[in-house]
């Protein structure tokens, strides 16, 4: 005996506020190229990477696993500045949309979420690359993003 179903397919609009979230070193104009194709024409698109803070990266979280370094400040200044000449570069490969590029710095998670708040968005794209155990399917960054997100959130795999 055979079934037949019928799929109703609803008219989806585009979304308007898009945040994309993107990490510099893995396959980013992919991520933004999604947002793009499920975009508005005329929708505003800001594209971020965020930068963990030094503090947290030598001193283990605040553990103190490794000695302080002198010049932290200067460190993380420069690493910020590099990241935005790559960012810079990256989106200005697409023209025609409408896109604000950001460095932001902070704990990945909490300054994504706080980002798509703080701008109203009404979708975090964000790439997927987990490699091992629970990330395999989700990295743990997107699944972060993922639960604490007060709007929707499309993971594109790459």
């Amino acid at each position: 005996m055979g079934y037949v179903f019928t799929i109703k397919v609803i008219n989806m609009q585009a979304y308007k506020k898009v945040l994309v979230a993107i990490d510099l070193e893995h396959e980013a104009e992919a991520v933004i190229k999604k947002a793009l194709a499920v975009s508005a024409e005329d929708t505003n698109i800001h594209v971020v990477y965020v930068v963990t803070p030094l503090t947290d990266a030598l001193y283990a979280n605040g553990l103190g696993l490794v000695s302080p370094m002198l010049e932290v400040e200067d460190l993380q200044q420069e690493a910020i500045k590099a990241s935005k000449a790559r960012l810079t570069s990256l989106v200005s490969s697409f023209t025609s949309a409408n896109i604000k590029a950001d460095v932001l710095v902070g704990d990945t998670v909490r300054t994504l979420v706080d980002e798509a708040k703080d701008i109203e968005a009404q979708v975090i794209v964000i790439g997927s690359h987990g490699k091992k155990g629970l990330q395999l399917l989700l990295g743990s960054t997107a699944s972060g993003v993922l639960h604490h997100a007060g709007c929707d959130v499309l993971a594109v795999r790459l």
